[in-house]
């Protein structure tokens, strides 16, 4: 029962025409080389500050030679780039927004640069290096790519036009190999900023979502359920007798089951939904926009499909789940209880069966669909529905029914 490894974008193109086989390189290096990306956005205000401290306090002095030496234009130039790098200075220092947006300084920068090449030849080229960094440092994804492109298409031409063919090709090699080797320093951080993310955030195991990102995101959806007033719910299920699986099989067999049992819930899963593994062999489903009883017939739909899917042999791999739809007094905490509570009933009642968190008196159960008043368990039993007011429960809207899966 080895599992077939997911096929490689290297795989899938040599499987696929040329087309293919372009597309995916095409992919891989955008990939490898962060093109598009926005990898430095989350630091780009840290990386702000002390460049723009620095530039300010370095270009001052070139404006005020200028004007010394009767340069007008070029020192006002040079004030025209470090008024706004100034202005955004202060205002980040005091943890405030930064009035003048980054793209924006590249008109005065691109003017200076011009000028400065004009007025000095190759040594006015040489600001373009310093720009090319401003731009991949402080700026995000294609912004940053079409601003160091712009750069160096309007420095080359300008080298061309005053120094002449060969400083301009060794410029424009030189320039664009900066560009390039910038490209390749973000995308190493941001391949390593995604495995660091999943490291955090998932199990390395089965790849489900980890118990930290549970209670993060239970805290989300139980504000955005309140802000919406729409329905979610949270299946609680462990595999039974898990322990006896790995004594019979081995712990490789049991291992290779949680991920099977992952794959499963994620076919029949949507993209909104969330699947967590909160230890060993338990796990958690949030459902959003889903009211009780859909998240009875999903739990039910993945509790036959786990039970008839044989992978160690008949019955050997059964789930047991308990349903808890978001009452209006819940917190994480109290939801992730009564959740709990649901599926420790049903561990009670025989395993292989789904129970319903209850509160309160419970409303009348029928053997039958889990969209009607009830579902019933292993050996006949009648599940009880949670009973609910409109006061206590949020309803569930008819666009809601569109969404429910189809039981086998």
């Amino acid at each position: 029962m080895s599992q077939r490894p997911e096929p490689t974008s290297a795989d899938r193109a040599a499987s696929g025409g040329p087309v293919a086989r372009i597309l995916a390189r095409m992919q891989a290096w955008s990939r490898s080389l962060a093109v598009g990306r926005d990898v430095l956005g989350e630091y780009r205000d840290r990386i702000m500050l002390p460049i723009a401290s620095a530039a300010v306090v370095l270009l001052v002095p070139f404006a005020l030679v200028d004007f010394l030496v009767g340069q007008a234009l070029m020192g006002l130039l040079a004030l025209a780039v470090v008024l706004p790098l100034g202005l955004d200075t202060v205002a980040l220092w005091r943890h405030r927004r930064p009035p003048v947006p980054y793209g924006w300084m590249l008109l005065p920068v691109g003017a200076a640069i011009a000028a400065a090449l004009l007025q000095h030849g190759v040594h006015g080229a040489m600001w373009c290096y310093p720009a090319i960094l401003f731009c991949y440092f402080v700026l995000p994804g294609w912004q940053a790519t079409a601003g160091a492109l712009g750069l160096l298409a309007l420095t080359t031409g300008l080298v061309w036009h005053v120094l002449g063919v060969a400083t301009m090709g060794r410029f424009a090699v030189t320039a664009g190999l900066s560009i390039v080797i910038l490209h390749v320093i973000l995308g190493v951080v941001g391949e390593l900023q995604r495995k660091l993310f999943e490291q955090a955030t998932t199990d390395p195991l089965t790849g489900a979502l980890n118990r930290r990102q549970l209670v993060a995101t239970l805290a989300d959806a139980i504000e955005m359920a309140r802000r919406s007033e729409r329905p979610v719910s949270l299946v609680a299920f462990d595999l039974d007798h898990f322990k006896r699986i790995n004594d019979r099989h081995g712990h490789a067999a049991g291992d290779e089951v949680l991920q099977r049992v992952v794959a499963l819930v994620r076919e029949r899963a949507r993209r909104l939904d969330r699947l967590f593994r909160m230890g060993g062999e338990e796990f958690a489903l949030l459902l959003p926009n889903t009211g009780v009883a859909d998240a009875m017939r999903v739990a039910e739909v993945l509790r036959l499909r786990i039970a008839e899917a044989g992978w160690l042999g008949p019955g050997e791999v059964t789930i047991s789940a308990g349903v808890a739809q978001l009452h209006r007094k819940h917190g994480v905490d109290s939801w992730l209880k009564a959740a709990d509570d649901a599926l420790y009933r049903a561990k009670a009642d025989g395993r292989n069966c789904i129970r319903v968190a209850s509160r309160g008196r419970p409303a009348p159960t029928v053997a039958g669909d889990a969209g009607e008043a009830g579902e019933t368990g292993d050996g006949g039993e009648a599940v009880e529905f949670l009973q609910t007011r409109p006061s206590d429960l949020a309803p569930l809207s008819p666009s809601d029914w569109m969404t429910l899966r189809d039981a086998p």
